[in-house]
């Protein structure tokens, strides 16, 4: 009888009165079942590349961190601290930085949710995390980005530096 008498929730109604407008069960639920191969992009730093490439790579970019690759694995992830100091204490290629045994490299998964995404670069600190293969934990796909996750809740990143 209620939903017939008023179809729009009463919080919902209050909200809008307010000027919130959040977002309706559809849009929650397209949401949640938005994937992470839905926003992963070729954004990656070779091993043998040096420090200012990767340097560059994040300030073009607008990241904090590049993840390092090696052919088409995935050895690790280097924030723009790390290369910062790097290339203060003149080290030139990012292999002197990178090594091949991290125990236990964050990554994501194409097929898991955007929601996940945000959490793990939330816990880590990062704005861009690696994509893996399932067959191949370290078999790099892609990177997902800060940015990119944010774009596909449809909220714009704005007046971000990183240090």
């Amino acid at each position: 009888v209620s939903a017939s008498l008023q179809p729009e929730p009463i919080y919902e109604a209050l909200a809008h009165q307010e000027g919130i407008h959040l977002p309706g069960a559809e849009a929650r639920e397209h949401i949640s079942r938005t994937l992470v191969v839905s926003v992963m992009r070729d954004l990656h730093i070779p091993l043998g590349a040096s420090i200012e490439d990767a340097l560059r790579m994040c300030k073009d970019n607008d990241l904090n961190a590049v993840p390092v690759t090696k052919s088409t694995r995935v050895v690790g992830i280097l924030n723009t601290g790390k290369l910062k100091r790097a290339a203060s204490a003149g080290a030139v290629t990012v292999a002197e930085l990178a090594s091949d045994g991290v125990p236990e490299l964050l990554h994501l998964h194409p097929d898991q949710p955007l929601s996940l995404a945000l959490e793990q670069m939330g816990a880590a600190g990062v704005d861009a995390l690696p994509v893996v293969s399932r067959e191949s934990a370290r078999g790099y796909l892609g990177t997902a980005t800060l940015t990119d996750v944010l774009q596909a809740y449809g909220i714009e990143r704005i007046g971000v530096g990183h240090e």
